[in-house]
């Protein structure tokens, strides 16, 4: 049984294009609560990744991404 280490990834929604979704990222917390706290606008978001865990090549919803001050762009 592996020790499961998630972080918390902030970025902000910048636009849709013709590749998909245009993001930029602000920071990577180690608690959920400060990841929401860095959040400055509707526009920011947090989402979970697993640490030394490869994340999909195929490009598919991201599980439990939140926009805590306001709703998805």
């Amino acid at each position: 049984m592996t020790d499961e280490v998630k972080v918390w990834v902030v970025g902000k929604y910048i636009t849709h294009n013709e590749k998909g979704i245009v993001w930029d990222i602000y920071g990577v917390y180690e608690e959920k609560e400060m990841a929401i706290a860095a959040c400055f606008d509707k526009y920011c978001f947090i989402g979970p990744v697993v640490m030394n865990e490869s994340m999909p090549m195929d490009r598919e919803e991201w599980p439990e991404v939140e926009y805590p001050l306001g709703s998805q762009a």
